[in-house]
């Protein structure tokens, strides 16, 4: 994993490090969960939990309450993140 993401790397070149973490982090989280074989080639799972992770952030953050039930960005977002990620882990457990 962190090979391959080594050679995408140009140099000289600029280089999210933060964003490039993140993405090895949730890359080794998807495949000690679902295993070696698993593969996110579209990123659907990925970027659900990166919007579910900033829904957290969100209802920790926000000065509106209950803001769960506010129809902002971050919750349409969750929401469909959640139906993602449901869905990913119904078709892992067949």
């Amino acid at each position: 994993v962190v090979g391959r993401r080594c050679r995408r790397w140009t140099i000289p070149g600029v280089l999210d490090v933060s964003a490039e973490m993140e993405s090895l982090a949730l890359s080794v989280l998807l495949r000690a969960a679902f295993g070696p074989s698993f593969e996110d080639n579209d990123q659907r799972m990925a970027g659900a939990i990166t919007h579910r992770r900033a829904y957290i952030e969100y209802l920790y953050s926000t000065p509106l309450p209950y803001g769960e039930f506010w129809p902002t960005l971050p919750v349409w977002r969750y929401r469909r993140a959640m139906r993602i990620i449901d869905g990913v882990l119904a078709a892992q457990m067949r």
